[in-house]
């Protein structure tokens, strides 16, 4: 009996349940030690499957080389079954732990096959969905060149290439089964033009002789462009290409080409070169006015930074005596221009549940979930798309009224950067390697310059304090010196930017006392912030008489202390403390109180009349004040 040693781990024990399950529907025995039959697969239809087995000087079964007609096709949980079943056979049957002498099995090897089924052809024609079919790739390798190989693949029914791909190989009995006569002569083409030397590549002929088999090829309907998930290729007529210099963001230049109605083409450097329309698809042969080899010559250079454009400037004017190569572009310097600071605010989510010893997945486990609050610094200058990282290396190019590079003011970015860094660390931000995380940091975090205290269950509140005061404080500090801020939709502290209003209302009860109420209105709900503001009312330094010390400001004194809230909709209300500063000062006079026995009418009117001065005006009846 076999063990997973002879297939692996993986195959034996999927081939074992297979086998259990009864998926093996034959099995025959063409030689001793040579076994045949059908195993059924995830579809309806059961994989041809065969193997041969091959045993040690000691005649213990040393390996084991099986074909199936599957996608994997060697040495799978087909084959797998398929032995467990030979092993389970009827008596009488080859026993395959008791293998015959070498000199009888070497014999038996040469005694012909009978009675064996002729390999069928595949017809040609379109790929048929559902099937596996052999398809084409068509790409640049900058070590081989241009490459034409042969991939085996499944086409799934909606027309897209399935995961289970490889390169092909002749010699694999995938091969005899899926292969058509025309593929067959189109890699026997193949093969006299590959060379399978060290460095392997191409030698492609020229001319017609190159453009009849990349036609063939194309026209099997099954040929890709660059990988095998690639854009399906079609043929087209030849097409007029214009070749030019492309000038990139940091200001190198590369081979490109366009189409005389201006579509962008890339060029497949063959000898004589094709064009490529990643738009529809289409390829055919590129006519330029540099002549085939030129145009594939030109295509093939890599990009040339823009420190070395005179030099090959002065190289491509010689190589232009000869035949006509675009001349690269000519691009000026900007400086003085100032970097724009951007700060951009998201929200990574991590979801984890750690598992103790011997219990993954069962029972409840640890929840260490987190909210990571990030941001990050760009930095922007006019007239160009793309936004850089504060410090991050590379020229940038701006486009328009001619391309320029422009010189980046890298003091400015790091002055910015680091003031960012120190703002963010005063509301508790770090950067992300000094963080603790459930397992490892999720996508995203060690893209950001400061992550603020994430938000776990056992610590949320304090980590909710420090987000809001970062929202409600930092941001605007930074906004006010001239940064842009962006705020992405998973940022966590999406703060109301909408009205608030105060009131002042008086709650009766059935004794003879009634309760002063302060409110504050906001997004359709109300707070009660009397409590808030007696509070901060007891912070405040006041002597043995209740009083402040001349000259006192409330304000300044309540700065930086936030009131914050959250609504059903996921947003934040976040209210500086200063705002209070007038309530505060109201409640003081009034020593505090907010309850009052109807005696105290006086006390209470002027109370309410002081509060509705501080922009909180009276909402109940006009009896109780005229009291």
């Amino acid at each position: 009996m076999f063990d997973s040693r002879v297939l692996g781990q993986s195959s034996f024990l999927r081939g074992l349940d297979y086998f259990e399950r009864g998926m093996v529907r034959s099995v025959e025995f063409e030689r001793p030690w040579r076994v045949h039959g059908r195993v059924a697969g995830s579809r309806a239809n059961a994989y041809e499957v065969s193997a041969e087995l091959t045993f040690g000087v000691d005649d213990v079964l040393r390996s084991v080389s099986g074909s199936c007609t599957c996608p994997v096709g060697f040495n799978c949980k087909h084959v797998a079954a398929l032995l467990l079943a030979a092993a389970d056979r009827r008596p009488g049957a080859p026993n395959l732990a008791d293998p015959v002498p070498r000199e009888v099995r070497r014999w038996l090897d040469r005694w012909p096959r009978l009675g064996g089924a002729a390999a069928e052809v595949r017809p040609s024609g379109t790929p048929a969905p559902g099937q596996d079919h052999l398809f084409y790739v068509i790409h640049r390798s900058e070590m081989r060149g241009m490459c034409i190989d042969p991939y085996r693949a499944y086409l799934r029914k909606d027309g897209t290439i399935g995961s289970n791909f490889r390169r092909f190989d002749r010699r694999s009995s995938w091969a005899r089964r899926n292969v058509t006569m025309h593929d067959a002569g189109l890699l026997g083409k193949l093969a006299l033009f590959a060379d399978d030397g060290f460095d392997p590549r191409f030698e492609w002929p020229e001319a017609d002789a190159l453009v009849e088999l990349v036609r063939e090829i194309v026209e099997t309907g099954r040929a890709r462009a660059h990988d095998i998930r690639g854009v399906a290729l079609r043929w087209a007529p030849p097409r007029r290409c214009e070749l030019f210099w492309d000038v990139g963001e940091g200001g190198e230049q590369r081979p490109a080409a366009r189409g005389d109605d201006g579509s962008s083409l890339a060029l497949l450097p063959f000898p004589t070169p094709f064009f490529f329309d990643a738009a529809t698809g289409e390829t055919g042969v590129a006519e330029t006015e540099a002549g085939p080899r030129a145009a594939s010559w030109f295509v093939e250079a890599p990009p040339v930074p823009r420190g070395a454009v005179e030099a090959v400037a002065a190289a491509l004017s010689q190589a232009g005596k000869h035949a006509p190569v675009p001349l690269l572009r000519r691009i000026e310097e900007r400086t003085g221009v100032a970097p724009e600071p951007v700060q951009v605010l998201y929200g990574c989510e991590d979801k984890v549940v750690l598992y103790g010893p011997g219990e993954y997945r069962r029972g409840p486990g640890k929840d260490v979930s987190a909210v990571y609050p990030c941001a990050r610094v760009e930095v922007a200058y006019e007239g160009v798309e793309r936004r850089l990282r504060a410090g991050e290396a590379g020229e940038i190019l701006a486009r328009g009224g001619g391309a320029a590079v422009i010189r980046r003011d890298t003091a400015r970015e790091a002055a910015l950067r680091q003031a960012f860094m120190e703002e963010a660390a005063r509301h508790g931000g770090e950067v992300p390697g000094a963080l603790r995380y459930g397992v490892s940091p999720p996508s995203g975090v060690r893209e950001a310059d400061i992550v603020l205290p994430p938000l776990r269950k056992e610590d949320e509140q304090a980590a909710v304090a420090a987000g809001i005061d970062f929202a409600a404080q930092a941001v605007p500090a930074l906004r006010a010196e001239g940064w842009r801020v962006e705020i992405e939709r998973t940022w966590p502290f999406q703060l109301h930017e909408g009205p608030v209003a105060f009131s002042t209302s008086l709650d009766p009860s059935d004794t003879d006392w009634f309760s002063l109420r302060l409110l504050m209105e906001a997004n359709g709900r109300t707070f009660d912030i009397g409590p808030v503001v007696i509070q901060l009312v007891e912070t405040l330094p006041v002597d043995a008489w209740g009083q402040l010390e001349p000259g006192f400001d409330i304000e300044r004194h309540l700065a930086g202390r936030t009131f914050h809230a959250r609504f059903e909709d996921g947003s934040w209300l976040a209210i500086d403390a200063s705002r209070f500063a007038r309530f505060a000062e109201a409640f003081l006079e009034a020593q505090g109180l907010a309850g009052f026995h109807r005696a105290e009418a006086g006390r209470l009117f002027d109370l309410a009349e002081a509060l509705e001065g501080c922009g909180a005006p009276w909402t109940g009846g006009r009896a109780l004040l005229d009291l």
